[in-house]
């Protein structure tokens, strides 16, 4: 009986359909790519690969292109590799099961860093902003000081810039710092460029002032120190006392001198004190009473021909004054603020010379 029945069994074992063998990933290319990188075709090779195959990405369908059972081109978008890491890679026939995954990596982005500005700062300065300058910078990167993070920014429309918050409290001593970058992710650290904190400078004085003096009880004024020496956060102490001073530059200060420091006559002593040094040395400031016998002029006479003439007069020490008329009178004056210290151009006329004559006088 069994015997009769194996023609028919075969007959029935070729009547059915063979299985397909289930299809399998042997190599991706490229095998890995670096973070942040551009978008990508990534060619997956294998076998029984079919038409509607579809390559995942860490379970996700990505864009595939069926090319043959041994080759799938797949699109990868730039988002799915902005951070370093590793992606599974596997894929999916219709209507059956996921082959086996291959990991793919992505490596790390290290940053790198060409120069900051300033590379230097005085110890003592108030806080400033930092410019890193290099390249592989990310959203969300950290600028380092001595291995500690410092607020970041990431200029707007620009990976090759990082600016950076640094408080006065790591200004205080002198020494050096050691910059970095670190991205976000597994990405390691950056080239190191150290920023050095220079001591306080030995040469801190003062060297003029201007105005020089002021009459008693006048208004309040703008008060220019010259010297050298100066650093961002330096201060104008007037007998003691800390005046509202704006830097200029390292050679020049100016500071607002209230109308109730100099209400009474007498001197002043003015002092420049930088961020965490000691004061420089004392310039006097004079304050006088008012009256003319504080005034004088240059030339005090001029020798005078018949007709007109222009004289530049130089009116030292302070407040206002008039001109009155002696030998000669005067028909214009330049400027019309009548205030010392000024140089004045007099338009004057002789008043006692003979008219087209060659004799002089003198006009005070």
């Amino acid at each position: 009986m069994w015997t009769n029945l194996k023609p028919l069994l075969r007959a029935l074992w070729l009547l059915l359909p063979v299985p397909a063998l289930a299809q399998s990933i042997a190599s991706l290319n490229p095998a890995s790519v670096t973070a942040a990188g551009p978008a990508f075709t990534l060619t997956i090779s294998g076998t029984g690969f079919v038409s509607g195959s579809t390559a995942l990405w860490n379970g996700a369908p990505l864009p595939t292109t069926f090319v043959s059972p041994t080759q799938l081109n797949a699109s990868v978008s730039v988002g799915l590799i902005w951070l370093d890491g590793s992606a599974s890679i596997s894929v999916l026939n219709p209507g059956g099961g996921a082959s086996n995954a291959v990991t793919f990596n992505i490596n790390p982005l290290i940053p790198s860093i060409r120069q900051v500005t300033p590379s230097s700062i005085v110890a003592g300065s108030p806080g400033f902003n930092l410019a890193v300058y290099g390249t592989g910078f990310l959203f969300g990167a950290s600028v380092q000081w001595n291995g500690s993070p410092l607020s970041t920014a990431l200029a707007l429309g620009s990976s090759n810039l990082l600016t950076a918050q640094v408080p006065a409290s790591l200004l205080t001593v002198p020494g050096t710092a050691i910059v970095t970058v670190i991205n976000p992710g597994r990405s390691g650290t950056s080239n190191a460029v150290i920023l050095t904190i220079s001591p306080q400078s030995s040469s801190l004085q003062i060297t003029g002032l201007n105005p020089p003096s002021v009459v008693a009880g006048g208004p309040g004024f703008t008060l220019t120190v010259t010297g050298s020496g100066f650093t961002p956060g330096a201060v104008v102490e007037w007998g003691g006392s800390t005046l509202s001073t704006t830097f200029v530059t390292a050679s020049q200060l100016t500071a607002t001198v209230p109308a109730g420091f100099i209400a009474v006559q007498g001197q002043r002593t003015v002092t420049v004190v930088n961020p965490g040094a000691s004061a420089s040395n004392a310039a006097t400031f004079t304050v006088v009473s008012g009256g003319s016998s504080q005034l004088s002029a240059t030339p005090s006479s001029v020798a005078l021909s018949a007709g007109a003439q222009f004289v530049q007069v130089t009116v030292g020490g302070s407040g206002p004054f008039s001109i009155t008329n002696h030998v000669s009178s005067f028909f214009s004056v330049s400027p019309a603020s009548l205030t010392a210290p000024t140089t004045l151009t007099v338009g004057l006329v002789s008043t006692l010379c003979s008219n087209g004559g060659t004799t002089s006088c003198n006009g005070s």
